[in-house]
C-alpha cells in the first residue's frame, strides 16, 4: 500500500509481484482522493513510470474512491532503476489534467 505525497488522508492501493525480469503491477483502488473538479469529484486514473516504459489505468469519471482492478507488466532489467514512480492524475477534458498525488517505490 503506497500513501500519496500531500494529504495524508489520499489512500493508493497496489499489489506488486517481483519475479524474475518481470513487474507486475496491480492497481487496485484509492480512497478519499482530492477533488479537483468544481462539481466536487475528481475523474481518476494512474499513470506507472518504470525503466523508461509508461503504463495508465482507465480514467473513472466523478469518483473520489475509484476501484480499477487493472494489472500491468514490464519488462525489468537487472541493471536498471528499481524505482516504479506511481502518480494519480485528475483528468480534464478542457486544459491541462491536474496532478493529485504521487509516490516513488523501490520495488528490490
Amino acid at each position: 500500500m503506497a500513501a500519496l505525497q500531500g494529504k495524508i488522508e489520499n489512500e493508493l492501493v497496489l499489489k506488486l509481484h517481483v519475479a524474475p525480469g518481470k513487474l507486475t503491477v496491480q492497481v487496485v483502488r484509492a480512497h478519499n482522493l482530492e477533488a479537483k473538479d468544481d462539481n466536487g469529484f475528481s475523474d481518476p486514473y494512474v499513470t506507472l513510470d518504470f525503466q523508461k516504459k509508461s503504463k495508465k489505468t482507465k480514467v473513472i469519471k466523478k469518483n473520489l474512491n475509484p476501484v480499477w482492478g487493472e494489472q500491468f507488466e514490464f519488462g525489468f532489467a537487472l541493471n536498471g532503476s528499481p524505482l516504479l514512480f506511481v502518480k494519480v492524475w485528475d483528468h480534464d477534458v478542457v486544459g491541462s489534467n491536474d496532478f493529485i498525488g504521487e509516490e516513488c517505490i523501490d520495488v528490490t
